[in-house]
């Protein structure tokens, strides 16, 4: 419980009972500037990220595992970074930035997390059809992600800069020309919520296109006139 001491300030209340299993665990919505500091003290690959890198999105938020006041994850959700790349809207998007697990947090915490904030964010946000996740594949290998369901819907076979989105890449925080802090090659695991009717290409309509009318049934074809003296035998 030392490492809950030392973030006191940030969490929920004094914890009089530590969570020995996942299942115990609850999904609730905490300050962002809170979750961005547990990130910082919890993330062993990408612990800098800062409020103003998340600007660039209008949707931003954070999510926590808690239990009897006690933190044991902090997830951090914004609109895609790279939504350019994807084909579907961004306004049906959510992508995971970061997912934060303290060392006293119960076996299979992150998995669970995963599993409790799809159905959080499903029913608080119809409008997301699906969520987004980039794996780090230098230091990962997904198993989280495949036990929470998701599937692995991209995967890079060389790293791929996101320049276009400076600071807000899953490379780490940096400037322009800056070298990344991860190089490796990226996962993009996927979770679908819903069917919606979200395009499946982007830039084409949200809403599916009408039922094609059907064609007007087809003129009956005349029947032949006959004459007396063409229908008697001869």
């Amino acid at each position: 419980m030392t490492e809950i001491a030392a973030l006191m300030p940030l969490l929920l209340g004094w914890p009089t009972e530590q969570a020995t299993s996942a299942k115990q665990l609850q999904i609730e919505r905490i300050p962002l500037r809170h979750a961005l500091q547990l990130n910082k003290a919890w993330h062993s690959q990408l612990p800098d990220l800062y409020e103003a890198a998340l600007a660039f999105g209008t949707i931003r938020f954070a999510l926590a595992a808690t239990f009897d006041g006690g933190i044991y994850g902090v997830a951090i959700w914004t609109r895609p970074v790279a939504a350019n790349r994807m084909q579907w809207p961004a306004e049906h998007l959510l992508e995971l930035r970061r997912l934060a697990i303290p060392g006293y947090a119960p076996k299979y915490t992150a998995s669970r997390m995963l599993g409790r904030m799809a159905r959080w964010i499903k029913k608080d946000m119809p409008e997301v059809c699906r969520l987004v996740s980039y794996q780090m594949t230098s230091v990962h290998t997904g198993t989280i992600y495949a036990a929470a369901n998701w599937t692995a819907g991209n995967t890079q076979t060389e790293f791929v800069s996101w320049e276009n989105h400076i600071g807000t890449g899953e490379s780490g925080q940096h400037k322009r020309g800056a070298p990344p802090t991860d190089t490796s090659p990226k996962v993009r695991w996927e979770l679908a919520l819903h069917k919606c009717g979200c395009a499946n290409k982007r830039g084409a309509p949200t809403t599916p296109p009408p039922h094609p009318q059907t064609p007007p049934p087809s003129p009956p074809k005349p029947t032949p006139q006959t004459y007396g003296h063409a229908s008697k035998k001869p």
